[in-house]
């Protein structure tokens, strides 16, 4: 398992709230203490019996020796394909916390697929490949998205409300309230990772 430093695990999250005549677009930018944006962190709008509509299947891609995307985010019933693109045989596995499975070895340009209904953390990894190692979070709801290589996340479509937004990043979960009001306005929460 990959272990990562102090700093790496130390963010700081600046959310800012766009408005469209129907509906809010969530967006913000996610950075470490230095100031340097921080890719794969999981960021969803926490419902309580709201809309919970499955997504599209996901994939979950082997190449390179990876698993890609290093952080998939998608709602509860979400079929996720695992094709292997890569030049050798591989495995996909977890066995904590979260989806219990094997999908044995399995050979160059073969996929295998599987559900998800689980809700939380679900560690990937591939039993002949140590350092083949992603996650998948499922959530209740439709509104998520995963921060790019520039720490940007997007979540469209927001209804008036107020929610919790939640920020997920190697085992670190943090959880901060905004409001959409119905005339669009909104608060800008700030988030810190210790």
């Amino acid at each position: 398992m990959r272990l990562l430093s102090r700093a790496a695990l130390t963010g700081m999250i600046a959310v800012t709230i766009s408005v469209s005549v129907s509906a809010a677009s969530l967006t913000g930018l996610v950075k470490n203490a230095q100031g340097k944006p921080l890719s794969d962190v999981a960021v969803w709008v926490e419902l309580s019996g709201g809309k919970t509509v499955k997504d599209k299947p996901a994939l979950m891609d082997q190449t390179r020796g990876k698993f890609l995307p290093h952080v998939l985010v998608i709602t509860a019933g979400t079929m996720v394909d695992f094709p292997n693109n890569d030049g050798m045989y591989h495995n996909v596995f977890s066995y904590f916390n979260g989806k219990r499975f094997d999908l044995g070895l399995y050979p160059p340009g073969n996929s295998k697929r599987i559900t998800f209904t689980k809700l939380g953390v679900h560690e990937l990894f591939c039993n002949i490949h140590a350092k083949m190692h992603a996650y998948i979070v499922v959530v209740e709801t439709p509104y998520h998205d995963v921060t790019s290589k520039d720490g940007k996340f997007r979540i469209d479509d927001l209804p008036a409300g107020e929610y919790k937004v939640a920020f997920w990043r190697a085992g670190k979960k943090k959880v901060h309230n905004i409001t959409v009001s119905d005339d669009g306005k909104t608060s800008e929460p700030v988030v810190t990772f210790k």
